[in-house]
């Protein structure tokens, strides 16, 4: 089990950073600016600087050498065989089920609730938000995201876990006092925990820094027939089947759909009320309330 555990979350956190610097070499797939320019610095800062891949690279030093010059006892033969064998299993019944509840999805129709449609029903205009898109709407938009995944890909529980191998690495290969390994290795876990976050914070917004869009004003129309947005350098229109999932936090909504997030704070309306900005996406959409 623990190595099943630890492969889990080895090959998450490698997907995650290929992720981020695939992001950086591609292109947005949804935005209201232009595509910004290539910058191989970007990548290469990506690529080198990011902590994963460098965690990556003393864990197999670490493996290599145990297997080589440590006793390799039964047991750590299991934790090897659940190392590999772990992210295999589960990803072929995870991507089994996600195919079900997919095709689930697609064969019956969205519930509407009474309350969100008797809501649409007795709205008489757009809701319309005009959003600044600042450090401050990127940053909250970060936040929020991160918020509503899955509690094993929040970037806390990840960032722990990670803490936790890597001061469970270094503790059995450090010879010294027990009391000093242990003050070495609260210390390395702290670092990784918390720089783990704020790296991976930092990088996400670096991405979106660079956009076209960054310093400008956009504006969101929402309406029973779908979204529209409209910004300085591009425009688009969307149905709501683009967007099949939402979340409502205390100050916005976010719309979501696989690889695209879009925030709507509450302090951006210019028409509409929040309670009607809310009551119109539950009725197109599956929402979810995080306080």
């Amino acid at each position: 089990m623990p190595g099943a555990i630890s492969g889990m979350l080895f090959i998450g956190r490698v997907a995650r950073w290929l992720q981020f610097v695939r992001g950086i070499m591609g292109k947005a797939t949804d935005s209201f600016s232009v595509n910004e320019a290539p910058r191989p610095w970007k990548t290469f800062a990506a690529a080198v600087f990011y902590p994963t891949p460098w965690v990556a690279l003393g864990l197999m030093v670490w493996a290599i050498h145990h297997i080589i010059v440590a006793p390799f006892t039964n047991g750590w033969r299991w934790f090897y065989i659940g190392f590999f064998g772990g992210p295999l299993i589960t990803g072929y019944f995870v991507y089994k089920k996600m195919s079900q509840l997919r095709a689930r999805r697609l064969n019956q129709d969205d519930i509407k609730t009474v309350l969100a449609v008797d809501a649409v029903s007795a709205l008489k205009t757009e809701i319309t938000y005009k959003i600044h898109i600042d450090e401050i709407y990127y940053r909250a938009l970060i936040n929020r995201y991160y918020r509503q995944r899955p509690l094993l890909f929040r970037l806390p529980v990840q960032s722990g876990l990670l803490a936790l191998i890597v001061a469970g690495a270094f503790l059995s290969l450090l010879i010294a006092p027990l009391e000093n390994k242990a003050a070495a290795a609260i210390i390395m876990a702290a670092v990784v925990f918390f720089g783990g976050i704020a790296i991976t914070k930092w990088g996400v917004y670096q991405r979106f820094r660079y956009r076209g869009d960054f310093g400008t004003d956009a504006t969101v129309s929402m309406s029973e027939a779908g979204l529209v947005a409209t910004g300085r350098h591009a425009q688009g229109k969307w149905d709501w089947a683009a967007y099949p999932g939402a979340v409502r936090y205390s100050d916005g909504i976010m719309l979501l759909r696989r690889g695209v997030i879009r925030w709507l704070p509450d302090s951006a309306l210019i028409v509409g009320a929040p309670e009607e900005a809310t009551a119109l996406v539950k009725s197109k959409s599956k929402l979810r309330t995080l306080t």
